[in-house]
């Protein structure tokens, strides 16, 4: 008799497996949208570090004026990430002079997705912000330029700001 109470206190096989098999449908479930969430996520840091920067160029242009912003490098504008290069699944700026003829580029998850570039139009002073045209193969980084497109430049690849 005692064997046959011991019995009943375990679990079966089929209860076992049937644990198993729900615990692999959530899984099945819950991973994918925990891992574009965080593509979400990283894709949004993107953006806003685009958006604060943007704000960052406009204020020092407007207090220091062009002659000190014309030698000025992104890196003394701006708290986002500057290097001399942007290494892969990193996000940020490559130091430069945004009144350069290049302009800065700036980088998310390793790939470029913008240029900031500045020039003087008579008496005003223009901002132009340009999407790379080609797309990004990371998904973090195609995310933010399409959020970028979206939200920053009005469903443009291109647009400029007047200082």
């Amino acid at each position: 008799m005692t064997i046959q109470k011991n019995l009943h206190n375990a679990f079966t096989m089929i209860e076992m497996i049937f644990i198993i098999v729900v615990i692999g449908i959530l899984a099945t479930i819950a991973i994918p949208r925990l891992a574009t969430g965080r593509t979400d996520a990283m894709a949004t840091v993107c953006v806003q570090e685009v958006g604060q920067s943007l704000s960052e160029v406009a204020v020092t242009y407007t207090r220091d004026g062009h002659a000190k912003f014309s030698t000025a490098r992104i890196s003394s504008m701006s708290n986002i990430n500057t290097a001399d290069t942007i290494e892969s699944g990193s996000n940020g700026f490559v130091d430069a002079v945004v009144d350069g003829s290049d302009g800065v580029d700036y980088w998310c998850d390793g790939e470029k997705i913008v240029n900031f570039r500045g020039e003087v139009e008579g008496q005003d002073y223009n901002l132009t912000v340009t999407l790379e045209p080609t797309l990004p193969a990371s998904p973090v980084a195609f995310q933010a330029r399409e959020k970028i497109k979206k939200n920053i430049l009005n469903n443009e690849t291109k647009k400029s700001y007047s200082l």
